[in-house]
């Protein structure tokens, strides 16, 4: 493969995930959340409760900004943190009301956003199992 290829790639995959953050950021403003903690909140609305390992394996986080953004999210009673009743030292994360509202309101965006995209499913399809391809192969 011809490594200027490779880099064209890894250039437009960045410049996606830039613009799909921007625009979702846009969605966002109103709600007074960033594209962070909407991801966070639409995660933990499927997960609950988790422990942060679980939170931070299914954001692909790196080791200590989910323990932060959590912190930031319970700061704003978006989050409650439990004991876990199999293991003390866990700590299990759930959505207080306000989370629950903000992570339906952040699906909405997101879906707003998948909305207005023309998509060809078989194209797609394909795409990400060429991206799924590339991943298990850095793994």
């Amino acid at each position: 493969m011809d490594s200027s290829a490779c880099l064209e790639f890894v250039r437009e995959l960045r410049a996606l995930n830039h613009r799909l953050d921007a625009r979702l950021n846009e969605g966002l403003r109103p709600l007074g959340i960033s594209c962070v903690q909407a991801d966070a909140l639409m995660a933990l609305q499927d997960l609950q409760p988790c422990g942060l390992k679980d939170l931070s394996t299914h954001l692909i986080a790196e080791s200590g900004h989910p323990s932060r953004l959590i912190a930031r999210m319970r700061r704003s009673e978006l989050v409650e943190v439990a004991p876990s009743p199999e293991d003390g030292r866990a700590m299990l994360i759930s959505l207080t009301a306000e989370g629950e509202r903000l992570a339906k309101e952040s699906c909405k965006v997101r879906q707003d956003i998948i909305n207005s995209l023309v998509l060809d499913d078989g194209a797609l399809a394909d795409a990400t199992g060429f991206m799924q391809s590339i991943i298990q192969q850095l793994s």
